[in-house]
């Protein structure tokens, strides 16, 4: 699946004032947000995530958009990843490894909870599973701390504006160790 397709089909917001799609509007803008980012342009990307920022509740989800669309971004990310990896490849942990010594504590947080996620919803092989348990996700339930739910708005704009651009910046980090490591094709 591609970073720009949804995973379920969206229907239209209720507000007759909003974008009819803030999820969709949301994925586009932090697309482009993380390309500026891995290119430098900081500016950029901080225009495109204040954007997202001001886009409509997503009455579907009952999220913020930008905030979920950045959490999804990094579960499709890493899902792909595991799912390109060839049997047996441990590219795409590694990958996750690499990335969680190089990242802030929200994307440190939301790699951890996708991994959990993985764990428990993906078959992966029990090296892997064991692996995540005891060495990058141990304790089995939520992260301490990380429970809330994405998408949010208990906390101001300016926190969600830097849990965003540091979820994107940690994306980066672990599609560039992903690639590094050959996208786990052996």
């Amino acid at each position: 699946m591609r970073e720009h397709e949804r995973v379920t089909r969206a229907q239209p917001c209720e507000d007759p004032d909003s974008p009819p799609f803030p999820a969709e509007a949301a994925l586009q803008l932090l697309t482009a947000a993380r390309l500026d980012l891995a290119q430098g342009r900081t500016d950029a990307a901080l225009r495109g995530v204040n954007r997202a920022l001001r886009l409509p509740w997503d009455h579907l989800t009952d999220t913020d958009a930008a905030v979920n669309e950045a959490h999804l971004m990094f579960h499709r990310s890493m899902t792909r990843a595991l799912a390109e990896s060839v049997v047996d490849s441990s590219a795409w942990l590694q990958a996750v490894e690499a990335a969680l010594a190089t990242c802030g504590d929200h994307a440190r947080n939301e790699m951890l909870r996708t991994l959990r996620v993985i764990d428990r919803d993906y078959g992966v092989d029990d090296w892997a599973r064991q692996r995540i348990r005891r060495r990058l996700a141990p304790g089995g339930g939520e992260v301490a701390g990380i429970d809330e739910t994405p998408g949010s708005t208990s906390h101001p704009e300016s926190d969600r504006r830097a849990m965003v651009l540091e979820l994107l910046d940690g994306l980066n980090a672990f599609e560039v160790e992903f690639a590094h490591r050959g996208r786990g094709r052996g």
